[in-house]
C-alpha cells in the first residue's frame, strides 16, 4: 500500500531545503572572500584568512569581526553542503517511475483537498497552530533595576533600541515570536533574544542581536554561546542567524527586513 502521508512529507521537506538552499547561498555571497584558519601559539589562538590555495597559510587576521564574518561563513558552508545533501536523498527517492506516479496521485489528492476542503479552512489550522505556540507560557529573562528601560511599540521592554526595532519589524510582518524564552543546555539556561515561528514552513527560528561587535571580549562570549546552542541542533546559518552591530554600524530597519524576507516569509 502507499505511504501518502511518506510521500507528502518527502515534498514539504523538500521545498523547506530549497528555499534553505537559496537563502544559505544568497547570505555566503554577501561575506567577505576567504576561508578561516585557526591556530595556537604558545596556547594563544591565531587566525587567517585563506583567500588563495597558493598560499595555504593566510594572512593574518587582527580585526575580531572579519573572523567573526568568516566563522559565520564556514558554518553556513557546511550548513549548505548537508542542506544540498540531504535534497539529493530526497530527489532520489522521488525520482524512480514509482515514484512519480505518486507524484501525480498527491497532486490530484491536492486538488481533490482543496475543492472539498476550502482555503480558508486551511488558514483557520494554520492559525491555530500559531496561537496555541503563542500560548505556550514561558518567563523572560529579568531585569536588574540598572538597566536602561527600552520598550517595542506593543510595550514589550527589551534590552537594548535595536532589540526594539527587530520586535517592531516583526510585529508588522506579522511574524510570531517569543522574546527570551528560555533554553535549556546541559543543565544551563540561555535566552535567545528572539524565537520566531516561520508562519510558512512552521519551523523554530532563533534570532540573536549582537550589539556590541567593538568589544572583543564581548564577541568571545557570543562565539563561546554559539558551541553551546549547537549541543541543542540550533546551529548558526541553518535554524540560528544573527544580526551585528558596531558603533559606526548601526543596526538599519532594511536589514531587518531583508532578514525577514529571507528566511522568515
Amino acid at each position: 500500500m502507499i505511504n501518502l502521508k511518506f510521500y507528502k512529507d518527502l515534498y514539504k521537506r523538500k521545498a523547506i531545503l530549497d528555499n534553505r538552499i537559496k537563502y544559505l547561498e544568497n547570505a555566503i555571497s554577501k561575506l567577505p572572500a576567504g576561508s578561516l584558519r585557526k591556530t595556537k601559539e604558545h596556547g594563544i589562538p591565531r587566525y587567517y584568512n585563506v583567500t588563495d590555495k597558493e598560499h595555504p597559510y593566510g594572512t593574518y587576521i587582527k580585526d575580531k569581526y572579519l573572523i567573526l564574518q568568516l566563522c559565520n561563513k564556514a558554518n553556513a558552508t557546511k550548513a549548505l553542503k548537508l542542506t544540498k545533501k540531504e535534497l539529493k536523498e530526497i530527489n532520489s527517492l522521488l525520482s524512480t517511475q514509482a515514484d512519480n506516479q505518486i507524484q501525480n496521485l498527491y497532486q490530484n489528492i491536492q486538488i481533490g483537498k482543496y475543492l472539498y476542503k476550502p482555503q480558508n479552512q486551511v488558514e483557520q489550522m494554520r492559525t491555530e497552530y500559531i496561537n496555541n505556540w503563542l500560548a505556550i507560557p514561558y518567563e523572560r529573562k529579568g531585569f536588574s533595576r540598572f538597566d536602561p528601560e527600552h520598550y517595542s511599540m506593543s510595550g514589550i521592554r527589551v534590552r537594548s533600541k535595536s532589540e526594539g526595532k527587530i520586535l517592531d519589524c516583526l510585529e508588522q510582518r506579522k511574524i510570531p515570536f517569543k522574546y527570551e524564552c528560555p533554553i535549556t543546555i546541559d543543565g544551563v539556561t540561555y535566552h535567545p533574544d528572539v524565537t520566531c515561528l516561520n508562519p510558512v514552513t512552521m519551523e523554530i527560528i532563533y534570532w540573536e542581536h549582537w550589539g556590541s561587535m567593538d568589544d572583543p571580549g564581548y564577541v568571545n562570549k557570543q562565539l563561546n554561546k554559539l558551541k553551546e546552542y549547537r549541543k541543542a541542533g540550533i546551529i548558526l546559518g541553518v535554524n540560528l542567524f544573527v544580526t551585528m552591530e558596531t558603533m559606526s554600524n548601526p543596526l538599519c530597519p532594511e536589514t531587518i527586513y531583508q532578514f525577514i524576507d529571507d528566511f522568515l516569509s
